[in-house]
């Protein structure tokens, strides 16, 4: 591995258990890239996880799968709260915003668990650009643990594809959205 990229991931370790603040940092290489924006493979063996207080901020992503994700195994447990995305600019990104909270081997065959990881506390605020997919918003939670806290503000997304539309999608979503969000969120009450 890299050591810029050794030294990333354990500053991720670090900020995982309560505090540094990734603001500023603009990564030069692609791998890195992956762990700036994404918190993710929490509680793959089951076990408990505890993520606090994450701030990442002033990216800019163009051509990516991913923009600001979390992705939680249902067979996790444990609490991811306290999380901060701003500021980001993105050009044709495939999931621009998106969090999974009931992931598991095989993609979209997922059975329903009464397990998985609490996220709460979450917030996406000052994010422009493009969707290269159809849902620019997917908040997919696990019908026995819910999400809640999340919170969207400022937060404009078109599709990077000319006359098409982009959407949001949720399940057991719960949340706060402030002045312009586009596609409008699809929280419940």
């Amino acid at each position: 591995m890299d050591s810029k990229l050794l030294a990333l991931v354990l500053l991720m370790e670090e900020e995982a258990a309560g505090g540094v603040n990734l603001a500023d940092i603009i990564p030069n290489w692609r791998d890195a890239l992956h762990w700036l924006q994404h918190i993710g493979s929490l509680g793959k063996s089951g076990n408990v996880v505890q993520v606090e207080n994450v701030h990442v901020s002033k990216v800019t992503l163009q051509g990516t799968t991913n923009g600001a994700r979390i992705k939680t195994w249902q067979v996790g447990q444990g609490n991811v709260r306290g999380v901060r995305f701003e500021d980001f600019f993105l050009d044709s990104v495939k999931n621009p915003i998106i969090i999974d909270q009931n992931y598991c081997k095989v993609r979209g065959a997922c059975e329903e668990l009464p397990t998985g990881g609490h996220i709460s506390d979450v917030s996406f605020k000052n994010f422009y650009g493009t969707s290269s997919t159809n849902i620019a918003i997917n908040l997919k939670y696990s019908l026995s643990v819910p999400c809640t806290e999340i919170l969207m503000k400022s937060i404009y997304l078109r599709s990077a594809i000319a006359g098409k539309n982009v959407t949001s999608s949720c399940r057991n979503a719960y949340g706060i959205d402030f002045g312009v969000v586009h596609p409008s969120p699809c929280f419940q009450i």
